[in-house]
């Protein structure tokens, strides 16, 4: 299996402000994961097989959208984003965010204090989230894992350059770092071999299990950042969508 970088459970560093967040007021949530999941072979036995792009018939970047909005929506005033997704892709490693220029660009009359941007946290071998592996074993021990790694970088509206970050996690008993990255074991059958006999029950088996990652993992990332607290970041995950029968933690 595909190990994650070890940056994507660490806590995110402390800033320097006791308040780094006290001039934003008003901010814009941007998703950069895309909508195609990337299904691959993993593992020594990867040799002969094809990997795909699977296209999912629901909008995962608008769910990150909703749901850290939904957090935040108490503390600053949500706008629209006045950069596209293309002006908003991550220029440096581990989402530090875009160009400085890009948001300086940006009109007076239309510049927010932040951007707050969900940008995918690669695995080691290159591989952008959300992904699907697949491991056939040596000696029939198939199994199959789901990530949905991401990190939430906070980037100031008017100078571009990066406030705060937190890597999405969950609380594990099972972690040095007592958090464990958004990845899960499931079942077979949620794997298709091929994009074209991935079944609707299947689709709908993704929906449900990514769901729940970013429901549970969310929270505990704006907490890193500093958005919000511990306490509500529990609160919050503990009133998201559980994972169901189809995945469940790494032990």
């Amino acid at each position: 299996m595909l190990a994650l970088l070890l940056l994507s459970t660490l806590p995110a560093h402390a800033a320097d402000s006791p308040d780094e967040y006290a001039s934003v007021h008003t901010v814009a949530i941007v998703s950069e994961m895309g909508n195609d999941v990337k299904a691959k072979y993993d593992g020594i036995t990867r040799f002969g097989h094809d990997d795909y792009a699977l296209h999912l018939n629901w909008d995962i970047d608008a769910y990150f959208v909703e749901k850290i909005s939904a957090s935040l929506k108490g503390r600053f005033t949500i706008v629209a984003s006045p950069l596209d997704s293309r002006q908003l892709e991550d220029t440096g490693l581990f989402g530090h965010g875009p160009s400085p220029d890009a948001v300086k660009s940006v009109p007076e009359a239309q510049k927010v204090d932040a951007y707050i941007v969900v940008y995918p946290l690669p695995l080691v071998d290159g591989t952008i989230p959300p992904a699907i592996l697949r491991d056939e074993g040596l000696f029939g021990l198939a199994h199959t894992s789901l990530y949905v790694t991401y990190q939430v970088t906070i980037i100031d509206g008017h100078t571009g350059q990066r406030i705060n970050y937190g890597s999405g996690k969950f609380p594990s008993r099972h972690n040095l770092t007592g958090y464990a990255p958004p990845m899960v074991a499931c079942d077979e059958a949620l794997w298709s071999p091929t994009a074209d006999k991935v079944t609707d029950a299947q689709q709908a088996m993704l929906k449900t299990e990514m769901s729940a990652l970013v429901d549970q993992s969310v929270p505990y990332a704006l907490a890193a950042a500093k958005l919000i607290t511990e306490d509500s970041a529990g609160q919050t995950a503990q009133s998201g969508s559980p994972l169901a029968a189809f995945c469940h933690p790494f032990p």
